[in-house]
């Protein structure tokens, strides 16, 4: 879908210009190696979970969610992957 709706151009996992893997059903944003924005993940500042809680704007600085907790799942941090253990919110949203 990004592709198809010229927001990136290369799609291949940890090197798209965006990567957006969904949002969990507590509100958790899971995000790839870069922000919303494009930008790269920070590397300093994530919990154990690869999270931080900051606003999330896209490219043309429209914050599309306020203090928002999210976390990354990233190959080049060695291949560690998504794991059901990341959880921010106490429930999910109904």
């Amino acid at each position: 879908m990004l592709v198809a709706n010229g927001i990136i151009t290369t799609p291949k996992v940890g090197r798209a210009e965006l990567e957006v893997y969904g949002i969990m059903c507590d509100g958790t944003v899971v995000l790839g190696c870069t922000e919303l924005d494009g930008t790269a993940r920070p590397t300093a500042g994530l919990d154990a979970q690869g999270g931080r809680v900051h606003d999330l704007a896209d490219t043309d600085g429209v914050v599309h969610f306020t203090n928002r907790y999210h976390t990354h799942v990233c190959a080049k941090d060695g291949g560690r992957g998504y794991t059901p253990e990341i959880q921010y919110h106490s429930t999910c949203a109904k």
